[in-house]
């Protein structure tokens, strides 16, 4: 598993418009050069965190964005389903034939290792729930 730099980003942009306190809306220019990003990167990431509904952002010579949630009610699990791909835990693959004797065998590892990485990958997105970004402040 290797998450998208836009996770990590996600997070630093959030926490940076917590920091700054701005009623004001801040230009994604300004947050790039702040958090030594690309403009380019950088508005990619609030165009997903603005489809996420965690930011609001305007268009034109006064737009930009500013934090539409308290931070502490964003989880990591938010910022994962807003960033990630939703193949992220996607499980689908086959394992060499012939590896495991007979294809009979060989279907019976396949299914408990899905299972066994189904199980591993819902821990994993659960805990995420419980870890807000504030947290990480903290």
């Amino acid at each position: 598993m290797q998450l998208l730099k836009s996770f990590e980003q996600s997070i630093a942009i959030l926490l940076f418009l917590d920091r700054i306190q701005s009623t004001d809306y801040i230009k994604a220019e300004f947050i790039g050069q702040q958090l030594g990003y690309s403009v380019s990167s950088t508005k990619k990431v609030i165009s997903e965190l603005t489809n996420a509904k965690m930011v609001r952002s305007i268009s034109g010579p006064k737009g930009g964005i500013i934090l539409n949630v308290d931070i502490k009610d964003i989880s990591l699990y938010d910022i994962l389903i807003a960033t990630e791909s939703k193949s992220f835990f996607s499980i689908d693959y086959c394992l060499p034939k012939g590896s495991f004797g007979s294809e009979h065998d060989q279907r019976l590892v396949e299914t408990n290792l899905k299972k066994s990485l189904r199980v591993s990958a819902t821990s994993f997105m659960d805990h995420l729930k419980d870890i807000s970004i504030k947290n990480l402040t903290q």
